[in-house]
């Protein structure tokens, strides 16, 4: 084998090795930890609110795979207690509860869809863009939303997101108190960190 030869098959073997090493990984399982948070925050004509679920998550998994370049597969969804929303003040928790049938429905579903690119666990800060559906009151609707990954270290990452919503998108009635004098906003928004658990 002449020298030529040679070093094509050595340039091919490195830029093999180079691709290989470079790839991203085709799937990933993280668990999401119970000490993930969600949040809910809304305005009426007098003040602000925010309702609070400290300890949101039932203790879960969730699945990424690698469908196309540009479409990453999720499996997996964070269930939340309503009645786990703490919005400081008891007047305040049972209209919210009421409000979103805290009684008939129990649990808020946020469900991870898919993700426009696999997150990269190298240490550093990333977006992604995400496809979820939020569920209240047994209406689920879908969301495009910008999710911030985080890295914090050891294996651990937080998953952050935020997105608006209107009450009339779950068939829900913005609560009134006062005889009709508070009104709250028909628009809030839900906040969330996910604390995430690399799985190998």
């Amino acid at each position: 084998m002449n020298s030529f030869k040679i070093g094509s098959l050595l340039l091919s073997m490195l830029l093999m090795a180079s691709s290989i090493g470079a790839s991203k990984p085709q799937q990933l399982r993280f668990q999401v930890k119970q000490d993930s948070q969600v949040s809910i925050h809304g305005k009426s004509n007098v003040h602000a609110f925010s309702c609070c679920a400290m300890q949101a998550a039932q203790a879960s998994t969730i699945s990424l795979r690698q469908q196309t370049q540009a479409l990453i597969s999720i499996q997996g969804s964070v269930d939340v207690n309503l009645k786990a929303f703490d919005c400081k003040n008891k007047i305040m928790n049972r209209d919210f509860q009421k409000t979103l049938k805290a009684d008939s429905f129990k649990q808020m579903t946020i469900t991870l869809l898919s993700f426009d690119r696999m997150p990269i666990l190298d240490g550093t800060r990333q977006t992604l863009m995400s496809s979820i559906s939020i569920e209240v009151a047994g209406k689920r609707k879908n969301f495009k939303v910008p999710l911030t990954f985080i890295p914090k270290g050891k294996g651990n990452y937080q998953l952050q997101g935020e997105q608006d919503f209107l009450f009339a998108d779950f068939d829900l009635t913005p609560p009134r108190a006062a005889g009709g004098l508070i009104r709250v906003n028909p628009k809030v928004r839900t906040t969330f960190t996910l604390n995430l658990t690399h799985l190998a």
